[in-house]
């Protein structure tokens, strides 16, 4: 039975992930329309994009990110060369993909008081985004490369500590915005707390520490180095578009608050 990995479709889809990052860099020059930035969010600026075409700020979230998770359970259990299903470290990676996903798709969403509009192209982007990048990772992890794969890697256990941290960072400041939220006041406000004391987007950060570790993980385990493996991707599809967002929220929090602490970095402590 053909491994996914070798088929058109594979190379295919692979190749037009590694061009993901450019699109995300265009973030540098008009802000996705959601949350904060969403059309008509503040009647004082215009924007590009139709307010008539918003949708639900919750609903869009779920059914945006929800695909990810459904995706790669789908294609790694239909994929004929996975190992059996147990303790190893290909079904290891599914799950923690899942288990983030849970927070991330249904967790997170339904414990938030409101949530800004999201337009449908924001919609429309993720879900492409998000089957893309769950399939490519699914098809990889049942791939030959972690046949015979063991947990007995130092880079894996330093990975997955690093995934770990930065999970639990990633949903601790994220409450510490949720709280804000459940004041009743308002939406936004200068949050404190935790990272919050060096830079703005503490959670982008932590996120990109949790993935990190991920593709770390994933590396050792499979022997592929710095490869552009699907893991090393997305990792990089993080950044180039989440980058962006935290520059462009870190001059939207100086210009909304006038205390708001002109110390504090962007996403990087003590660099950016």
């Amino acid at each position: 039975m053909a491994d996914l990995v070798t088929q058109t479709w594979y190379k295919t889809a692979l190749t037009l992930y590694k061009a993901f990052p450019v699109f995300g860099l265009a973030s540098f020059f008009i802000d996705a329309p959601f949350g904060r930035f969403s059309a008509g969010a503040d009647p004082k600026k215009g924007s590009v994009f139709s307010r008539k075409l918003n949708l639900d700020g919750q609903l869009a979230w779920i059914i945006m990110e929800l695909p990810s998770p459904v995706t790669i359970v789908s294609v790694y259990l239909n994929s004929p060369t996975r190992p059996p299903i147990g303790l190893n470290p290909s079904t290891l990676f599914v799950a923690l993909w899942v288990a983030h996903y849970a927070n991330r798709a249904v967790i997170s969403p339904l414990r938030t008081p409101t949530r800004n509009h999201s337009h449908v192209s924001v919609v429309l982007a993720g879900i492409g985004f998000n089957l893309l990048n769950a399939g490519l990772n699914g098809a990889w992890f049942a791939s030959p490369a972690f046949r015979g794969a063991s947990f007995n890697h130092t880079g894996f256990w330093a990975g997955l500590v690093l995934f770990a941290i930065g999970m639990a960072s990633n949903i601790w400041h994220d409450e510490v915005l949720l709280n804000i939220r459940r004041q009743g006041k308002r939406k936004y406000g200068i949050p404190y707390g935790g990272l919050y004391s060096w830079i703005s987007y503490p959670n982008y950060f932590s996120e990109w520490i949790e993935w990190g570790g991920f593709a770390l993980a994933a590396a050792a385990v499979s022997g592929s180095g710095f490869a552009m493996t699907p893991p090393m991707l997305f990792l990089m599809n993080e950044v180039a578009t989440m980058l962006p967002r935290a520059i462009s929220g870190h001059r939207w929090y100086h210009e909304k608050f006038e205390d708001y602490p002109k110390e504090r970095k962007a996403v990087l402590p003590f660099i950016l």
